[in-house]
């Protein structure tokens, strides 16, 4: 009987909880044992059992991996332009070519949500709106100098293509223009909130008004070149 519990137990520990109907993300000691009960392999058991079975099969429900996997059969040919820039960052910036990552990271200030959770029912997990009062919480945009790993910032009351470019023509171009680069290789995603396409038609339009001379290729989607001239 308990080799038949203890290969129960392994395969609770190594199935998701939502496949017994139960609102967790992954398993503990003390919910497998309770699901053992639930199920009458046993009429009782102590959390240490269950414990010193799952470490005799090497079998950790509670810790997890994050992995991703490439999903585009082209991603080799897309990343291998970055990938360069990346290599050549110092090599580009003594030239006049300065290579930038670019991105944001959303508020993690504590928040304070607008409507009280519901609590776990039978068969229901439990319920939480999306609301929240942010309590003043900002935005935090960020632009890393690959060459140096040197990082520039600001911060923004809220996240928007507005506040990304403005981000671009108040902290990262002053600072091109103060290290005299001829070249920005901007770096970032194609979300929402960068829309290169829609940033590239912005900046043409700003040359014109602040005499920088722009131009843009597409070596990948989430690539953008900036020439500037200051004057």
């Amino acid at each position: 009987m308990t080799a038949f519990a203890l290969r129960v137990a392994a395969g609770i520990a190594c199935s998701k909880p939502t496949d017994f109907d139960i609102p967790l993300a992954r398993w503990s000691y003390k919910d497998i044992a309770a699901q053992l009960i639930t199920l009458g392999i046993v009429v009782s058991i102590a959390t240490s059992t269950v414990w010193r079975w799952l470490k005799t099969e090497q079998i950790k429900p509670w810790r997890i991996h994050a992995w991703m996997h490439r999903i585009d059969d082209n991603f080799v040919a897309k990343a291998t332009p970055v990938l360069k820039l990346y290599a050549q960052a110092k090599f580009l910036l003594q030239a006049g070519f300065w290579v930038v990552c670019v991105d944001e990271k959303t508020s993690i200030q504590a928040r304070e949500g607008l409507h009280p959770n519901r609590a776990a029912t039978v068969k229901q997990p439990v319920h939480f709106a999306a609301r929240y009062d942010g309590k003043g919480a900002t935005h935090l945009f960020a632009a890393l100098s690959v060459a140096e790993g040197l990082v520039y910032g600001c911060c923004r009351p809220t996240k928007t293509f507005l506040d990304f470019q403005t981000f671009l023509l108040e902290v990262l171009i002053p600072e091109a223009i103060r290290r005299g680069v001829r070249h920005i290789y901007l770096i970032l995603d194609n979300g929402s909130t960068h829309a290169p396409k829609q940033l590239q038609a912005r900046f043409k339009s700003e040359a014109k008004r602040r005499t920088l001379e722009f131009y843009g290729r597409s070596c990948l989607a989430t690539e953008i070149c900036f020439l500037l001239r200051s004057n």
